[in-house]
């Protein structure tokens, strides 16, 4: 083969692999890491040792770098090389170095575990890292600790800090210069928002490029919705007679068949401009491109955790995304990049892409660990740790398609794991071929992979409707008042034989009028009831029909698809996309072990409390029926409420509230006498002081002063009344109440009652002094003090000097203490 730089550290890299049974290759795209480094590696081995697995990231990628190994040793394929994806397999009896895609590996280690016909694992394109390429190290990482310490793990990446790498797997790491030519970066930014108009800011770019290279020009877009409007667009340019014999606009993603793809790589005598997703950034050759378009957008499948499901979005491609783009260019010689945005933006923009461990669904993902034999992530070495809340959530899908029980796998999981679908789609099939529906199941699960064969010009959510499509003998160009996409019908077709293949399901009939209950299995967590103008999920959230959907509305939905609507503002909701009308009977049936039957004590509104006994499923109430409570019920909810609420929930008035601050008090000032009457203590110790007494009259009339002074024996609830009296003696001898609400205690009296008191009076054995509130003898605050004696000595002069004109019928001696205390005129006390 060609030499590539990879070859000068070949020795280094055989010499350590010697030494260590984990290595890092970081090399940029064109060093060879992907052809010359595994060549080198199998003549390494012996014949007696396992087979080297060379894993890359997609199909089409596995594919070439396949035939180009086998290439590189004058062979056919199937021969030393051999490849493994999920709808091909090329292998011999000699064997040695089979080319697969990642999900390939995860699963053969989960079916064997010790993979013993392997010698060495190859992670290519490492720096792809998606959900597989995480599962997959973690499960090798484990078996090569605890099952074959023989075992190798190589990771060659091409971006990602190979240092760092190095020191999270504890092994060397080995660095590789790269090969490729000078690439050209133009910016040309357009008014491109969410996708709009990209269509004709790359038919302008496109033009630029024609004018100026003969090579083939490459097109990163976001998705097939993009590559079909921009292949449109540019046919309408480019497909006259004229240019058909030199230039073609070619499709390359990843619903292509292999065939079709294939088409797309194989050299031809024409320009080609190849529209294509992030499946052309690495490992692929495609020989003649000399220029790039990029446009600056990616689409990820990112969950939404509120909605507990993944959505595809589009974002922008980070820093090191556009610059394995622009490579692509320069491969074979020095070549062009436009960029359809500015410089400015690209120096904004994150340094990588979203991983897909921190923002995927990760049912399939726990259930692969569960199939390994272990749930618990603390086991494994993850080089990015799992968000806790989406594996609770995943795990909880995973009990309700009955996979998991109680984190482990049942013998329905053990069944689903060996499957390549989501585990909704397999339990739906596996589940519905029980009920003699395996092949409806199948059409169903097409159809939500690959996607919506019709396309109406209102809005119509019926997939029931896409269902009884696929029961028509031949497939019509509208149906049902849609127009049918027939190359996404072909498609599902297509989907539909590969499952009844690949799941060993029994061709039958399509029956389409249980589209209802296929998806309930499928979406256990999207049952969806009517609740107001909208629907209630079983999981509680809150989702609607798009206003002006032809759907008749049901009480009940089987959800399949929802997303957030663009249309609505600040005020989003979450709109169904597709779904099918059920009936009760329906989730009844199917969810029997589920459905709960749950006893509640509730208040009505005329505050008359009942039993309301409901059938749930999750946040839907599927019955629900109603009866007077009995005393011991009424008990029983009452101090439930209590734990719940508080000192709040109780009817307390002002005196019950005054015990309460009282008890307080005694409790700060001798705690190891009286006890603690927090909120907190009074709602732990509430079946010793309330409990009782609602057993003897209800809520509102119970003596609650009584029941708080009950948590005390008499003797320290005669201390209390002694320590803490309610009222203070006036030297009048009338009665003054101690206000315990206050804070500290609130006495109040007229000042001419307190004549002859030189001292602030106290409680507590005199710990405390009261605040004594001075009033005019219309009542009206004349002073508040904590110190008697300074209030006579300094501020009663200037009381006095102020208040005896206004109230001369009173006594305003210049001597308070030696004065006659009274709360009466001076004609009233001359009188007696």
């Amino acid at each position: 083969m060609t030499e590539l730089p990879i070859q000068t550290v070949l020795p280094e890299v055989i010499a350590k692999l010697e030494q260590h049974n984990r290595l890092v290759v970081q090399a940029p795209p064109g060093a060879g890491k992907s052809t010359l480094l595994p060549l080198a590696l199998l003549e390494t081995l012996s014949q007696n040792s396992g087979q080297i697995w060379l894993l890359e990231p997609r199909r089409l990628a596995a594919e070439q770098v396949a035939m180009r190994l086998a290439q590189g040793l004058n062979e056919a394929l199937g021969q030393s090389i051999g490849l493994m994806t999920g709808e091909r397999k090329v292998m011999g009896e000699d064997t040695r170095l089979v080319v697969m895609t990642e999900a390939i590996v995860s699963q053969r280690l989960i079916k064997e575990n010790d993979i013993p016909q392997c010698s060495m694992i190859l992670f290519d394109e490492f720096h792809e890292r998606n959900l597989h390429t995480d599962l997959g190290l973690a499960l090798a990482l484990q078996c090569q600790e605890y099952l074959r310490d023989d075992l190798q793990l190589l990771i060659m990446s091409a971006t990602l800090d190979g240092d760092s790498l190095g020191k999270q797997l504890n092994c060397p790491v080995i660095e590789s210069q790269g090969r490729s030519f000078d690439v050209a970066i133009e910016y040309h930014p357009q008014n491109i928002i969410q996708g709009q108009y990209l269509d004709q800011a790359v038919k302008n770019a496109v033009h630029t490029a024609l004018s100026k290279s003969t090579g083939d020009i490459l097109i990163f877009l976001p998705g097939i919705k993009e590559i079909r409007q921009c292949e449109n667009t540019l046919n309408t340019i480019y497909d006259s007679q004229i240019h058909q014999q030199t230039l073609k606009v070619f499709p390359l993603h990843g619903q292509l068949t292999a065939k079709q793809q294939q088409s797309v790589i194989n050299e031809q005598p024409i320009q080609k401009i190849i529209l294509t997703t992030d499946i052309a950034k690495t490992s692929l050759t495609l020989p003649n491109v000399t220029v790039v378009i990029d446009s600056g957008l990616e689409r990820v499948s990112q969950f939404n955790l509120r909605q507990g499901m993944d959505e595809l979005v589009t974002i922008k491609a980070s820093k090191a995304s556009a610059i394995q783009r622009a490579g692509r260019a320069g491969r074979v010689q020095a070549g062009t990049c436009y960029r359809l945005y500015s410089q400015e933006e690209f120096q904004r923009r994150r340094d990588f892409s979203p991983l897909a461990i921190e923002q995927s669904d990760l049912a399939p993902f726990c259930l692969s660990l569960a199939a390994w034999g272990n749930l618990d992530l603390n086991d494994y070495t993850f080089l990015t740790q799992p968000e806790s809340k989406q594996i609770a959530r995943s795990t909880q899908l995973l009990e309700q398609l009955q996979i998991l029980q109680s984190n482990q796998l049942t013998p329905h999981g053990r069944t689903l794991s060996q499957t390549p679908l989501h585990p909704r789609l397999s339990h739906m099939i596996i589940k519905a071929n029980h009920m003699q529906l395996g092949y409806s199941a199948c059409v169903l699960a097409a159809v939500l992979t690959e996607g919506d064969p019709l396309y109406y010009q209102d809005t119509n959510s019926d997939l029931q409707t896409r269902m009884q499509l696929f029961e028509q003998t031949k497939l019509p160009n509208f149906f049902e008042g849609a127009k049918v996409n027939a190359a996404k019908a072909q498609r599902i077709i297509q989907q539909v034989k590969r499952l009844v293949r690949t799941l060993d399901i029994k061709q039958g009939s399509l029956h389409s009028h249980q589209t209802g209950l296929l998806l309930m299995l499928a979406f256990p967590d999207r049952i969806a009831q009517q609740r107001g103008k909208g629907y209630r999920l079983r999981s509680g959230m809150g989702c609607q029909l798009f206003h002006g959907d032809s759907i008749k509305p049901t009480e009940y939905l089987a959800v399949a698809d929802i997303s957030q609507s663009q249309q609505q503002g600040q005020h989003a909701q979450s709109i169904i996309r597709l779904c099918c009308n059920i009936e009760r009977t329906e989730i009844e049936g199917a969810f029997a072990e589920q459905i709960k039957q749950v006893e509640t004590l509730q208040l009505n509104e005329k505050q008359q409390l009942q039993i309301i006994s409901r059938q749930q499923l999750g946040e839907l109430i599927l019955s629900e029926t109603t009866k007077p409570a009995d005393a011991s019920q009424k008990n029983a909810f009452y101090l439930q409420e209590f734990k719940q609420q508080g000192l709040e929930f109780l009817p307390l008035n002002e005196d019950h509230l005054a015990i309460l601050a009282k008890l307080a008090l005694a409790h700060e000032y001798f705690p190891d006498h009286f006890p603690d009457t927090s909120e907190t203590a009074l709602i732990k110790d509430r079946d010793n002081w309330l409990a009782p007494f609602l057993a003897t009259t209800n809520i509102k009339n119970l003596d609650y002063k009584q029941a708080f002074m009950s948590r005390l024996d008499w003797p320290t609830q005669q201390a209390l009344n002694q320590w803490f009296p309610d009222a203070l003696t006036l030297p009048t001898q009338r009665q003054a109440k101690i206000d315990y609400n206050e804070t500290p205690p609130v006495v109040r009296a007229k000042l001419q009652e307190c004549f002859g008191m030189s001292q602030s009076p106290t409680i507590a054995q005199g710990k405390l002094k009261l605040n004594l509130h001075l009033l005019s003898p219309a009542q009206r605050p004349l002073a508040m003090t904590q110190d008697l004696a300074f209030f006579w000595k300094e501020a009663y002069p200037q009381v006095r000097k102020e208040n005896r004109g206004r109230y001369a019928k009173h006594p305003w001696p210049e001597d308070p203490l030696t004065a006659v205390a009274s709360g009466q005129t001076k004609k009233r006390m001359e009188q007696k």
